[in-house]
């Protein structure tokens, strides 16, 4: 199953053509695409890839994101749950660093624990690791106050 049968990228395209009043032959030469090619696109027969999808972003003057139906609030949720987790780890009362330096062993980020004037250099796997863990560690133990208070 492709993306277009999940999104209908074509139809967006489309859309977004129609809005600006444009043929599709217009949009096919402002982005450099052969008009069948583009015309197979817009009718959900073939994906565009991601530099055909750049190409007709642009002649349409918009952005690949909202061709792809992508809100700005749903670019910007890892991002937002990112900060969260951070805001987290500073509450318990340690500090993140990111990029520390480069080494051998590919570690490039670092939980700094003030109390202890510690640093814990972390490899991006480990870091994701380590907020699997602090997530299930906390559903876990919501799950029993839960249970314990029979909600």
């Amino acid at each position: 199953m492709g993306i277009n049968e999940v999104i209908q990228i074509g139809s967006r395209i489309k859309k977004y053509r129609k809005s600006k009043g444009i043929t599709q032959k217009e949009v096919a030469r402002l982005a450099g695409i052969p008009y069948s090619t583009y015309s197979n696109y817009e009718n959900n027969n073939r994906e565009p890839n991601e530099e055909q999808l750049r190409k007709i972003a642009s002649a349409l003057c918009t952005s690949e994101a909202e061709l792809l139906g992508l809100t700005k609030e749903e670019f910007l949720k890892p991002l937002s749950d990112e900060v969260a987790y951070l805001n987290f780890l500073l509450s318990l009362g340690y500090e993140y660093v990111d990029t520390f330096y480069d080494n051998e062993d590919g570690y490039d980020r670092c939980i700094y624990i003030p109390s202890e004037n510690i640093d814990i250099p972390l490899t991006g796997k480990e870091y994701e690791h380590l907020k699997k863990a602090i997530v299930n560690d906390t559903e876990t133990e919501l799950y029993k106050l839960r249970k314990k208070k029979g909600i």
